[in-house]
């Protein structure tokens, strides 16, 4: 097959939960023998000298890129606000980006155009006037439930442009399932909310790893790890509760306690805690340091949608998570068995020291997570599911 994926960045580098995603899937398709182009943004906020990318991207992909500024402007917002768009969507829109499509469907024929994301989702209209290829959507999340979420810990005026923001959201969201030939989530819990909202030929094709770690062991050294993007705010949102909340009883109850924070875009008010049991590492050029160092990770979400990627990277790291039931969704996960559910403060601070203090009787889960992740987030095999299924 021939494959047009639509991404609202370049995939690289691989710093954040999206952008493995989209790596993820590329690769999978080339490595099974299809012909691959990507159609992508160059932003301002995550700008790429594409000399710099790796070889596989220069050789193996036909990549198309248009610059475009998607910095946040108040003075864009109000617009958006005024006319009643959401401005999440609005700064993606580009008529650069239209064009290069227009060339693009000119000079070559697809079998497949795969839109990564909500946010690539205003281009459905214009393709679908450009080719008779089948379209795919592959929902990372349910975007507007985010926000939602969200909006319910808000207050005053911040709860109500919320309010509003997760609606408009909604309203394009659910509209954009029924305009595509196939939909495929990355959650299962993604799938039900697309099957109630008219979405058709559903498929969950989770995030898989292209290569999974053998399995290690280390010294228990009461490490707990955080990793994840500081840009994004369920996770700012996340890590501001268990510092508050949870790490002060957990720190207290175990003087050897260490939480190591990694992540990129650290807001400056995080970064600068001085703590003497609080490591800010911030940005990691290799995540085998990260998983190295630590024996838990943790993942303590209260908003969000779709998957965590580094729930199944820590379990193929032969790690304990512990995590509350938002930051597991989409990962299969069996509580007690190869992850430890936390939904609230006491919980979380109960299990976190229960781990430390008796890590040994835990083994055994941490062990069912790795296998776990060998058997169900295969990526060459996820990937020969959703060729079939476009193929069927």
């Amino acid at each position: 097959m021939k494959i047009l994926i639509l991404s609202n960045r370049i995939p690289y580098p691989l710093k954040d939960g999206g952008v493995k995603a989209i790596d993820q899937l590329l690769r999978g398709f080339v490595d099974q023998g299809h012909e691959v182009d990507l159609a992508c943004f160059n932003t301002s906020r995550h700008h790429i000298d594409l000399n710099t990318l790796p070889s596989f991207y220069q050789n193996k992909i036909n990549i198309h890129t248009v610059e475009i500024d998607t910095n946040i402007k108040p003075l864009g917002a109000i617009k958006a606000l005024i006319k009643n768009e959401s401005y999440h969507l609005s700064r993606f829109i580009s008529k650069d980006f239209k064009q290069l499509l227009i060339q693009l469907f000119k000079d070559q024929s697809f079998d497949i155009i795969h839109i990564e994301g909500l946010f690539m989702c205003p281009y459905i209209d214009l393709i679908s006037s450009l080719t008779k290829a089948k379209i795919a959507l592959r929902s990372h999340n349910i975007e507007h439930q985010i926000w939602e979420k969200l909006a319910l810990r808000a207050k005053g005026l911040k709860q109500w442009y919320l309010n509003k923001l997760w609606k408009q959201l909604k309203a394009f969201e659910d509209l954009q399932y029924t305009k595509v030939d196939f939909n495929i989530p990355i959650a299962e819990g993604d799938l039900d909310y697309i099957q109630q909202h008219q979405g058709q030929n559903t498929l969950c094709i989770p995030y898989g790893l292209n290569e999974i770690p053998d399995r290690k062991t280390k010294t228990f050294q009461a490490k707990i790890g955080f990793l994840g993007s500081l840009e994004w705010q369920p996770n700012i949102e996340g890590m501001e509760w268990f510092i508050d909340q949870c790490f002060p009883s957990i720190s207290k109850t175990n003087k050897e306690v260490e939480l190591i924070i990694a992540g990129r875009n650290i807001p400056s008010y995080i970064s600068k805690i001085n703590h003497p049991q609080i490591n800010i590492l911030g940005e990691i050029e290799d995540i085998n340091d990260f998983y190295d160092e630590v024996d838990i990770v943790i993942v303590p979400l209260l908003s969000g949608s779709g998957m965590r990627i580094k729930v199944i990277e820590g379990m193929a790291y032969n790690k304990l998570i512990i995590s509350t039931s938002i930051g597991a969704e989409g990962t299969l996960y069996k509580d007690g068995e190869n992850i430890i559910i936390a939904d609230d403060a006491s919980t979380f601070i109960q299990k976190v020291n229960e781990a430390i203090q008796k890590f040994d009787e835990y083994i055994t889960v941490t062990n069912n997570g790795y296998d776990h992740i060998k058997k169900e987030f295969n990526n060459i095999e996820l990937i020969k599911k959703l060729i079939s299924f476009y193929q069927s």
